[in-house]
């Protein structure tokens, strides 16, 4: 992310919905009305799951982009829980735990509808998810009430564990260290320092890119030019334009990898050179295909995720999800969607059977899984994070170095 993403929560958001999940003001203000007049719904499906669900009964949830254009995400999440439940079910022969989907589409509007219908449903006793920052944006305000806990493995959006939400929890770190790193590889590692500062008008994309710019900012370098383009276009003729115009040594898009991808190639066809460098969103096998792999050379990408050879547990959890799922490679996140998985299926192994006594469980969990440390404050944020910087070159994605992020960078 994709990361991202992830990122509701950004200050700045379009009067639209968009592939990716990240939210509109009108859709936050549809959900808060579906929200409003589901509260006595709420109130009984709250009621309905508060005990204990048998052995052999228990459910959790996913909810995210399970078909559509952004569901690569919805397949690492989705295909990682399944590997974590079937070890758990292996090892836990006579307290079974099965996995049911509400589809979101990655889009931020249906988010509400999927939340409702999973805390109605008394079986099931934590969510995986929601993917992105705007299904979290548009259904944590539902989940929060109804008292059912949350893992996700992919929003990243900073403002996110801002709310006071008693049942959110993520495995991924924020933008917060996300794009102030990406920042850091661009200024400091690469010497670019006069930055287009582009965002897809998605809350994870603006999001992730406010945070970029103002670390560009604050490490001496300079934005040139900044704007929001359309996820869904496929012109970007105007903003390649002002990027030219701009004299920018590097371009940075707060994107997903559809927009991020179509980008570059328009920036490459019209003559601009600057270093393309973006997001987790971004780092997906499908990018170099819609930009053309020759254009896709060279772009840099940050994720705070593990990538393949930083440890033992994430070499082995590739390796299965390789042989099991048929894939080249492992998708972005599949190491914190098995690591969030893992975190609820921890709390049921230990005797916890109910949404109130797995979430209270979740606020101690302390293990080292495949993305790395696995602990979380009290606003749900992760106690650790890594920032990984990742390069396309020869057809796709490889480890490129480690950034550490100054502490004056991060948000308090």
């Amino acid at each position: 992310m994709l990361a991202h993403f992830t990122a509701i929560e950004k200050s700045k958001l379009h009067h639209k919905t968009v592939p990716g999940g990240r939210r509109s003001t009108m859709a936050i203000a549809a959900g808060a009305a579906l929200f409003v007049c589901g509260s006595s719904a709420s109130a009984l499906a709250a009621s309905a799951g508060a005990g204990d669900v048998p052995c052999g009964q228990m459910q959790i949830g996913i909810v995210g982009p399970l078909t559509g254009s952004s569901s690569s995400f919805g397949d690492a999440d989705k295909n990682s829980a399944m590997l974590a439940i079937d070890e758990y079910n292996d090892k836990h022969p006579d307290c079974k735990v099965s996995l049911v989907e509400f589809d979101t589409l990655g889009e931020a509007d249906k988010a509400p509808a999927a939340a409702q219908k999973a805390i109605q449903t008394p079986n099931i006793v934590a969510i995986l998810g929601p993917e992105f920052s705007g299904g979290n944006q548009a259904a944590l305000p539902i989940f929060n009430q109804a008292g059912m806990p949350t893992v996700t493995s992919n929003a990243t959006n900073a403002e996110l564990s801002s709310h006071g939400w008693k049942v959110f929890h993520r495995t991924i770190a924020s933008d917060d260290v996300e794009g102030p790193g990406e920042a850091v590889w661009t200024v400091k590692d690469a010497k670019l320092t006069s930055v287009a500062v582009i965002d897809d008008g998605l809350a994870y994309g603006q999001g992730i890119a406010k945070t970029y710019a103002e670390a560009v900012k604050k490490l001496g370098g300079k934005v040139v030019t900044q704007a929001s383009i359309d996820a869904k276009a496929s012109d970007y003729s105007s903003t390649i334009v002002a990027i030219k115009g701009s004299g920018a040594d590097a371009v940075y898009c707060g994107c997903l990898y559809g927009e991020a991808a179509r980008l570059l190639k328009q920036l490459r066809q019209g003559g601009v050179d600057a270093q393309f460098v973006s997001d987790a969103g971004v780092i997906e096998p499908a990018f170099g295909t819609v930009a053309n792999k020759k254009y896709a050379e060279g772009a840099v990408a940050g994720q705070t995720g593990v990538v393949s050879g930083q440890n033992a547990v994430a070499n082995d959890l590739f390796e299965k999800y390789v042989k099991r799922f048929g894939e080249d490679a492992p998708q972005t996140y599949v190491a914190e969607g098995y690591d969030a998985a893992n975190a609820i299926l921890r709390a049921i192994a230990a005797g916890n059977h109910s949404r109130t006594t797995i979430n209270e469980y979740l606020t101690k969990i302390d293990f080292d899984g495949a993305s790395g440390h696995i602990q979380f404050k009290p606003n749900g944020d992760k106690t650790t994070a890594s920032m990984n910087m990742m390069k396309y070159s020869k057809g796709k994605w490889a480890f490129l170095t480690t950034v550490q992020v100054p502490e004056n960078l991060l948000s308090k």
